[in-house]
């Protein structure tokens, strides 16, 4: 395929121009299962540039695109990432994308307004992930999942369940907290259900979250997959606990019946701590009579084994 308009169109994409730049289209793989006010929503997006077309969508994780003159690229026309998160305001304007390399590196970037791309995301206003779905879901009562990352995200909505995350991951305990407080009012109301990666970050992290929606949120709870997952590994998540084979009538039943409700002051902190040995107290009459012997056995004369008369 040469052109940009061979490649929409296997693709079955209607984009508002074929020149280089940004576009948002409805999605053929998704669209039309969501409720009737969201189907004509422009959610999928579409880069154009010298190269080829690029297009995803993080609702359903359905990716695409091609180079010019060159096979079908099933990654997206990108081969210096391996995933493209778009970050939308509430109308699916996009405003910024996380970009994940192999390395485990998340740089960002803005469109730079002349259809390509800027580093950084300075002045450019924060949100959560997939936030006109995140409104909806709130809207109609759905219990909101809150893992660390968008892989993480992207997997339970995959199996039905409503979620988001923040930009930029989690920060180490004792560092600024990378939850802002601007993000807290899509949740208002919400039940949220908080999901920590097993390592002091990801509990710092979902520490922070709680302590910032308490009193926004209508309930928050927190479920720590690893006082359930034997194997879970340092940094273990819920990616890997879904990979590791547990299913979503698993995940229901810990969510229902092992997500602990966040109380103010609460610290999240693993290991879960085992309770210690209990202590009972003495009486003061008890400790003067210990004191009184070990006294009387200090003031005792003692002979020496060796001592000759």
């Amino acid at each position: 395929m040469t052109s940009a308009q061979e490649i929409l169109t296997h693709y079955s994409l209607h984009s508002p121009s074929i020149a280089p730049g940004r576009y948002y289209t409805t999605c053929p793989q998704c669209s039309g299962s969501r409720t009737r006010a969201h189907q004509k929503l422009e959610c999928l997006g579409i880069t154009i540039d010298d190269k080829g077309v690029n297009f995803g969508r993080n609702h359903c994780g359905w990716t695409g695109g091609a180079y010019y003159a060159s096979k079908l690229n099933g990654s997206g026309g990108n081969a210096a990432f391996v995933a493209v998160y778009d970050y939308v305001d509430r109308d699916g304007v996009l405003l910024f994308q996380v970009c994940r390399r192999a390395d485990k590196q998340f740089p960002q970037r803005r469109p730079d307004g002349a259809g390509g791309w800027a580093w950084g995301t300075k002045r450019i206003k924060k949100v959560l992930f997939l936030l006109p779905e995140l409104i909806e879901s709130v809207q109609n009562n759905h219990t909101v999942l809150i893992p660390k990352g968008e892989k993480d995200v992207i997997n339970l909505e995959r199996i039905g369940y409503k979620a988001t995350t923040s930009p930029g991951g989690a920060s180490e305990p004792g560092k600024q907290p990378k939850w802002r407080k601007e993000y807290n009012e899509a949740l208002r109301g919400a039940d949220v259900v908080l999901l920590p990666d097993h390592d002091a970050a990801g509990y710092a992290h979902t520490q922070a979250i709680a302590e910032s929606l308490d009193g926004v949120a209508k309930s928050i709870r927190i479920l720590k997959l690893a006082d359930h997952w034997a194997e879970c590994p340092k940094g273990g998540d819920i990616f890997d606990w879904l990979k590791a084979g547990h299913t979503c009538e698993q995940l229901d039943d810990l969510i229902k019946n092992h997500a602990n409700p966040w109380a103010a002051k609460e610290e999240v902190q693993k290991p879960t701590p085992h309770a210690a040995p209990t202590i009972e107290p003495t009486s003061l009459a008890n400790v003067v009579k210990v004191f009184n012997k070990w006294l009387a056995l200090q003031t005792k004369p003692r002979r020496c084994e060796n001592e000759r008369f």
